[in-house]
C-alpha cells in the first residue's frame, strides 16, 4: 500500500502538499476509529505537525497511511476528489 501512496505523491506539485496535509489531517481529526492507530503513529503525526513536516513527503505518506487506516472511504474519496489516480 505505501507505493501506493508514493506513486500519489509523486504526481502532487509541492505547492499543494500544504492543502493535501490540511485535508488528511481534517479526517483524521473528524475521525471516530483514531483508537486504531498506533500510539507511536500518532505521536510522529503531532511531531511532524508541530515541525511543519507535515506537508513533506514523508509527512504526507504517513497521514495517508494513517487517514486509509481510520477512515478508508473518506480518504479514497479525497484522492479522488482531487484527481489522484497514481498511474
Amino acid at each position: 500500500m505505501s507505493s501506493y501512496f508514493d506513486r500519489i505523491i509523486q504526481e502532487v506539485s509541492e505547492d499543494s502538499y500544504r492543502s493535501l496535509a490540511e485535508g488528511l489531517i481534517d479526517i483524521l481529526l473528524a475521525s471516530q476509529n483514531t483508537a486504531c492507530l498506533e500510539k507511536s503513529t500518532v505521536v510522529q503525526i503531532l511531531t511532524n505537525f508541530k515541525e511543519e513536516k507535515d506537508a513533506t513527503k514523508p509527512g504526507l505518506k504517513l497521514l495517508f497511511e494513517s487517514a486509509i487506516v481510520a477512515e478508508h472511504e473518506k480518504t479514497i474519496a479525497l484522492i479522488q476528489k482531487l484527481g489522484l489516480q497514481p498511474k
